[in-house]
């Protein structure tokens, strides 16, 4: 089946653009033809007639030449508008559908649309007359009064104030006392047991420090001694190291450098 084929609005166009000039030229040469034979029938006319006439036949023909001109200006104008306004075949294809809205749909958002409305108009009068809401207005009204309020302090002075403020007496009895007394023990001495270890490493510290002094410069003497002497050399060493461990255990904080 052929395609259908649409109004070629171009072609249109230049047939009635064809058609007017060839009506405007037959009139024209109906027009000369009647004024020539009523030439004829009266006769020669003067010079100055005929140029009236001519420049009048010229003017006729420059408006009818301005017409013909704007009439294609306008109809050239809407041609553009009308292509501008024709939609496009193919984007309404890929476009998406437009979801339909149903009655009661319309008829819901009619209805949400006159509630705002009406809210808002309801608002500007109480704001005109100066008026609150009910539950505004017992917002405002309805507040606690604390003026016999026993929970709150007033007083003048800092001592008004603290003789104001007391402990109640009706607290719940300590039911295990001897808990609170064993974690408070236990504090203590872990407390006193860091202390105590803090002492004895700075103790043993001092001391092996004077001992390792001594070891030291008893390395850098000569062995020149017999085997006599070696013996009482010994019981030298001992007995120096007793004297050195009774002294630190004595004093200990005069032995640590």
């Amino acid at each position: 089946m052929p395609k259908k084929m649409g109004v070629n609005s171009k072609a249109e166009e230049a047939r009635a653009r064809k058609s007017a000039t060839e009506s405007e030229r037959k009139e024209r040469e109906a027009r000369q033809k009647e004024d020539q034979y009523w030439q004829e029938a009266e006769g020669a006319k003067s010079r100055a007639a005929k140029k009236r006439e001519d420049e009048a036949e010229k003017r006729a023909e420059a408006a009818a030449r301005k017409a013909e001109a704007r009439r294609l200006a306008e109809m050239e104008e809407k041609n553009l508008e009308k292509a501008m306004k024709k939609p496009d075949k193919k984007a309404n294809r890929v476009s998406i559908p437009v979801p339909k809205v149903t009655e009661a749909e319309l008829r819901r958002r009619q209805e949400e649309e006159q509630a705002q409305i009406h809210q808002r108009s309801e608002e500007a009068k109480r704001r005109q007359s100066r008026t609150a809401a009910e539950e505004e207005y017992e917002r405002m009204v309805l507040v606690a009064n604390t003026n016999r309020d026993d929970s709150m302090i007033e007083a003048r002075t800092v001592e008004d104030a603290i003789a104001q403020m007391s402990v109640s007496d009706n607290l719940p009895v300590d039911k295990h006392p001897e808990r609170r007394l064993k974690a408070s023990f236990k504090r203590k001495q872990t407390i006193e047991n860091l202390r105590h270890d803090f002492v004895n490493s700075f103790f043993w510290f001092g001391l092996l420090r004077k001992l390792n002094f001594q070891v030291e410069g008893r390395e850098t003497r000569s062995y020149s001694h017999s085997v006599q002497g070696h013996d009482m050399e010994a019981m030298e060493r001992n007995l120096q190291t007793t004297l050195l461990i009774r002294q630190v255990f004595e004093n200990p904080l005069d032995c640590c450098p």
